[in-house]
């Protein structure tokens, strides 16, 4: 889901939205393999809004539902192109009763390893800015009320 200029539109992966679509992404394979898939959003978005200003408000993930009986996940997301500033926040919600004990979120220049961050900062999210231009890597990781540290969520920002 994108919001446009206080539009909301889809990346349709797969079923039937009910919000407008940029796109319908109709290459998967059914074979229970991780698989790969690109859009260049600003393309997409001047294809169908040719002229005038454009501004991106959210860029989220959402999966609403399976009609089909197919399940799908969505992991290591990337989103390419220059972000408006260096300025860069992650949030983390529970779902379940559980709730959140903690989280803590990293950024890396360049698309290196290294440790996952510690999952044990307070709060609902992590806000910080990247030092410089280029491609960098921010890495999330939460604990849940357990004390269960999840697996490590990574995105990758080019900032300009």
């Amino acid at each position: 889901l994108v919001n446009l200029n206080t539009r909301w539109e889809t990346i349709q992966l797969s079923g039937r939205g009910s919000q407008p679509e940029l796109t319908q992404h109709e290459d998967w394979t059914q074979d229970s393999t991780w698989q790969t898939a690109f859009f260049d959003l600003g393309a997409l978005v001047r294809a169908k809004y040719p002229e005038g200003e454009l501004k991106v408000e959210q860029l989220l993930l959402a999966e609403a539902g399976s009609p089909n009986g197919l399940d799908y996940a969505l992991d290591n997301v990337a989103v390419f192109g220059p972000q408006p500033a260096r300025e860069l926040a992650a949030s983390w919600t529970a779902y379940d009763a559980s709730g959140i004990a903690g989280g803590g979120a990293a950024l890396q220049a360049g698309l290196g390893g290294g440790e996952p961050p510690a999952a044990d900062g307070a709060g609902d999210g992590w806000r910080g800015a990247a030092a410089e231009a280029g491609v960098h890597l921010l890495r999330v990781r939460v604990r849940d009320g357990a004390g269960q540290a999840g697996g490590e969520a990574r995105r990758v920002v080019v900032t300009p």
